[in-house]
């Protein structure tokens, strides 16, 4: 029988939604190591790697002939027979979201360790089971809350404070860099409304040169950028040598806020997909450094954040009618996230995802992993002599009076 089987573990991707490509099931993403083996010695399992027409989601098929134990606990084959029972025919499903990389807090394993993420899925697939009465959330907003920062106490003012600062001096080694070897530098911050993406950029440029670090939010399209092709607006922002362009919100509104609020086709929304990866990877292989992260907040904490902004004057400004409307579309927005994600994840340009329920948290390891994912060096720093100030050469004050500001403290 033909089962289907979600793509988590993609060390065999060819890199791209190109033809269907037969590789051999030889590394241990799917099962142990020696039952591939025993398998393929008996001439049972081959894997296709394809993009299915629907929502350019790639998937695995594992085509069993007469399939026996695919892990010694029969733990993923027992997942298979589920999903075969579930479906009256071999129809595609969404990747497990579970599996995207997700910017670790200290202490957690490193998130892209494969075997790490084999163990995880199959114990979440046990847990699923007993889960089934239950009303089924987003896997993406499930993961979360399990993630470990729901569990953890909020690090308190002064700590964070402290390691803030000790990063953003970090940033400013890195500012030097990117000056002196004139590298580009592109990092994306997408999310849901209040998710944070505002309070986390403020941190990243709080200490560093606006000309070096510059901020690019635009605007809706105007009507003549709406007959321009999509990314071009974008593609004027781009950084030039020695700049770190930060988007808040990019291209990918595309798949977000314009395919769920109807002011796209589907015709648009389809091709986006299809050609966004093809498109970031000529960025990278232009020597430009991509980083996209994915600010994931809760639907319990993403009301409080409104309820907060309603509340208070100084917030405000915050709340648009386009994110009242996003709250009331929580799963619309959710199956986009779903598709954009599994869709635009790749090896060359890969999604990070961002626990920010924790705000603080959330801010000290996304700007954490930012340095760890720029090979760059620290570049010596030689204090330089103030110069002596100048004679006054009889200069003195003038006598007229100026209006001074009211000294109120």
């Amino acid at each position: 029988m033909d089962l289907i089987f979600s793509d988590c573990f993609r060390r065999n991707e060819p890199g791209g939604f190109s033809e269907i490509a037969d590789v051999p099931l030889t590394c241990s993403d799917y099962m142990p190591l020696a039952d591939v083996t025993s398998c393929l010695e008996a001439g049972q399992p081959t894997a296709k790697l394809y993009a299915t027409p629907d929502a350019w989601v790639r998937t695995a098929i594992l085509n069993v002939a007469s399939c026996g134990k695919f892990s010694s606990d029969g733990t993923i084959a027992e997942y298979a027979a589920d999903i075969w029972k579930e479906q009256s025919c071999p129809v595609p499903v969404k990747r497990d979201l579970r599996a995207f990389r997700t910017v670790r807090t200290r202490g957690d394993e490193q998130a892209s360790d494969n075997a790490g993420l084999v163990a995880e899925s199959e114990k979440k697939t046990m847990a699923r089971k007993s889960k089934k009465k239950k009303k089924q959330k987003s896997r993406l907003d499930g993961d979360t809350q399990r993630s470990g920062v729901n569990s953890k106490e909020k690090i308190g003012k002064k700590e964070y404070e402290a390691e803030l600062f000790k990063l953003q001096v970090e940033l400013v080694k890195l500012q030097d860099w990117v000056k002196t070897t004139n590298a580009r530098i592109v990092i994306i911050f997408e999310g849901r409304d209040a998710a944070g993406k505002g309070g986390m950029i403020k941190r990243i440029v709080e200490r560093v040169s606006p000309r070096i670090f510059r901020v690019v939010a635009l605007p809706s399209p105007t009507e003549r950028q709406r007959t321009q092709l999509h990314a071009q607006r974008y593609v004027e922002q781009l950084p030039a040598g020695g700049e770190v362009v930060i988007l808040d919100r990019s291209w990918y509104n595309r798949a977000g806020v314009e395919y769920v609020m109807g002011f796209c086709t589907a015709e648009e929304y389809r091709e986006f997909l299809r050609d966004c990866p093809i498109f970031e990877a000529f960025l990278v292989s232009q020597g430009i450094i991509l980083l996209k992260y994915w600010l994931e907040v809760s639907e319990k904490e993403q009301h409080k954040r409104f309820l907060a902004r309603i509340e208070d004057p100084s917030k405000r400004w915050k709340l648009s009618p386009m994110d009242l409307e996003s709250h009331r579309r929580w799963y619309d927005y959710s199956r986009a996230r779903d598709e954009m994600l599994a869709a635009t994840d790749t090896r060359t340009s890969p999604w990070y995802i961002v626990p920010s329920d924790d705000k603080k948290r959330a801010r000290l390891n996304c700007i954490a992993h930012i340095l760890s994912s720029i090979p760059h060096e620290e570049i010596p720093y030689k204090p330089p002599k103030l110069p002596p100030r100048q004679k006054a050469k009889g200069y003195a004050e003038p006598k007229q009076k100026h209006r001074t500001i009211q000294q109120l403290w």
